[in-house]
């Protein structure tokens, strides 16, 4: 399969997955009341399955490759052994400081991502928590310049204008608008942002594959999210209404826990493969392209899913809101475009 037809088939299934799973988090949270740290701990504990899957049965079939070219039947004999030996522990993956650092972070980010995407859905349309994310780069700038001293041209710093002005015009004007479920998004996109470019840089250091990337983030993540939902349910014991994301649930109703049944069954089944799978297309998705790339991919895979969930949930969307994610997007894609060309200039 060549390079680009690579690309287009892991971004086709980013976009497809994704898409699964955001409506699938938003009926699992709205229409059947599952608690968002209850489904983002069952996304953990999924992807982290599947993900362990891969990742072991990649290693198997890498030692069976390498029982099969042993050296002892090589013309080279021992003298290959040394060699073989080298190369073998220099694709290997080394359970050091780095490495527990690397994952504690990354999985870190990647609890409060989901946690707080999946509160933001709960409170607020699916569009409008699409809109909030597609401001990724105003965040992007300001969190470099701040953590790295990264300083933006002034040409690029023009282009977020349109991306705060629409951003602003949008929240002003939202129908479904929550204090919560803002707050939710916007600190779901900054975290992202940082999560995203650290993500970069660990897999073009060659020291991890995207499966493992996602796999050992994931365990991370899980054994962040299981230590606060336990915190949780502790400290939920004593209060009077232990579902603290729902004031207006009673306590009968927040004690009795999930009310399974196949159909929540079914969607927690597809919930968990799409996300792991949504998971598993990014990071390669990632591996392959640059990060503006991505960026643009990521854009115009939240308009798509705007116009979507506009028709598939049939929100009502004010003029005003319209308007505002129209100005976003626009900025967005000049913000793309914009760092393209200095990005091409300043290699040349």
């Amino acid at each position: 399969m060549s390079n680009q037809l690579s690309i287009l088939v892991w971004a086709g299934l980013w976009y497809f997955f994704s898409g699964c799973t955001l409506f699938l988090n938003k009926y699992i949270l709205s229409g059947l009341k599952v608690d968002p740290n209850a489904l983002a701990a069952y996304q953990m504990c999924i992807t982290c399955v599947l993900g362990g899957m891969k990742v072991f049965a990649n290693r198997r079939r890498a030692n069976k490759d390498k029982e099969h070219s042993s050296p002892m039947n090589s013309p080279g004999g021992l003298r290959d052994i040394e060699s073989l030996a080298v190369s073998a522990d220099k694709g290997a993956l080394t359970f050091d400081s780095t490495f527990w650092r690397d994952m504690t972070c990354v999985g870190c980010m990647r609890c409060l991502t989901v946690v707080l995407g999946l509160v933001a859905v709960k409170f607020v349309a699916v569009s409008f928590v699409e809109t909030v994310k597609a401001s990724a780069p105003f965040f992007t700038v300001a969190f470099a310049y701040l953590m790295l001293g990264e300083r933006t041209s002034l040409m690029l710093a023009v282009t977020l204008l349109p991306v705060v002005g629409g951003l602003v015009l949008c929240s002003a004007t939202e129908l479904s608008f929550n204090i919560v479920g803002f707050m939710a998004a916007i600190t779901c996109n900054t975290v992202d942002c940082v999560q995203n470019v650290f993500s970069k840089k660990l897999l073009s250091s060659k020291k991890y594959t995207p499966v493992e990337l996602q796999f050992y983030t994931s365990a991370s993540a899980l054994a962040v999210q299981l230590m606060i939902w336990t915190g949780m349910w502790a400290h939920s014991l004593g209060s009077k209404h232990p579902d603290y994301m729902d004031p207006n649930t009673s306590p009968e109703t927040a004690s009795a826990g999930i009310h399974w049944s196949w159909a929540l069954f079914l969607c927690f089944a597809w919930d968990g493969i799409a996300y792991h799978l949504q998971s598993v297309s990014v990071y390669t998705l990632m591996s392959l392209v640059s990060p503006v790339t991505v960026s643009v991919a990521n854009t115009f895979k939240r308009a798509l899913l705007i116009l979507v969930s506009v028709f598939v949930f049939k929100n009502n969307v004010s003029g005003g809101a319209a308007v505002g994610t129209c100005i976003t997007f626009t900025g967005v894609l000049w913000y793309n475009d914009t760092k393209t060309k200095e990005s091409k200039a300043a290699v040349a």
